[in-house]
């Protein structure tokens, strides 16, 4: 991706906002969030996902940066959020559209990746994927990257933003300089919108998010690793000590008793 390409998306906007999160961590739902701040304006949707699963150029990333979706007129900042798996090699090119703190999810790996199982099984797809697709060892490396190259971010946990809103989402605004209220917590569904760049492939990701009218607490219960196909239990393994990890990160915005 080339630096002038890069220069001339950031002179579009005024601010640019960057989420980025392993799949299945309701990134979507605090990018909803997000879309009912007066300042935000436009919205990328994984712009890297076709980069990514159809093998395709730096370009068709660059252009779908370059397009983004107008979620509300006035309002001229700009939110970006990716899958760490998909952008992963890109990382660093993505990162030079900010300034702001980055902002990353994570969730309980066994309730995200039972979760993406269960939304294959929905596309009658395979739901054994691979391990890079989990994105627990792509997260682990963007925190240190951007740790070593002194990029400032913060780590939401996805049950704890759902169940305690309004004790992290102030804290999250704050870092990034954006005011927050409890209306934001609340919107009109958007039906409307397709979020998906491969065709309509993975629509039924984002019906639910979509069709909502606000944020929805977390109240699933965490599968055993049994309940898993054999051949992704030790993914969830590898991923469920990675979280754990993450968990005692310093920068991780806190719930209260947790």
């Amino acid at each position: 991706m080339h630096r002038s390409g890069i220069e001339n998306i950031k002179e579009k906007f005024k601010e640019i906002f960057i989420i980025l999160s392993p799949p299945r961590c309701s990134s979507t739902a605090l990018a909803r969030v997000f879309w009912e701040h007066p300042s935000i304006g436009y919205y990328s949707h994984e712009p890297f996902e076709k980069t990514f699963h159809h093998k395709t150029t730096l370009e068709d990333a660059l252009h779908f940066l370059d397009n983004p979706i107008q979620i509300k007129t006035p309002g001229e900042s700009y939110l970006v959020k990716e899958m760490v798996f998909q952008v992963h090699q890109h990382f660093r090119e993505l990162v030079k559209f900010t300034k702001n703190p980055l902002t990353f999810l994570i969730r309980d790996p066994r309730l995200s990746l039972y979760s993406r199982i269960e939304k294959f099984e929905a596309g009658k797809k395979d739901p054994v994927f691979p391990y890079v697709e989990a994105g627990w060892k792509e997260l682990k490396l963007q925190l240190n990257t951007a740790r070593d190259a002194e990029i400032p971010f913060s780590i939401v946990d996805a049950t704890e933003f759902r169940n305690h809103p309004l004790e992290i989402l102030p804290t999250l605004f704050e870092r990034l300089n954006l005011s927050f209220s409890p209306e934001m917590i609340c919107w009109q569904p958007r039906p409307d919108l397709d979020l998906c760049n491969l065709g309509g492939e993975h629509h039924h990701l984002y019906e639910r998010v979509l069709k909502s009218s606000g944020l929805q607490p977390a109240n699933e219960n965490i599968p055993d690793i049994s309940a898993f196909p054999l051949k992704l239990q030790p993914i969830v393994e590898t991923c469920l000590n990675i979280y754990q990890e993450i968990k005692d990160d310093p920068e991780r915005i806190h719930s209260p008793g947790n």
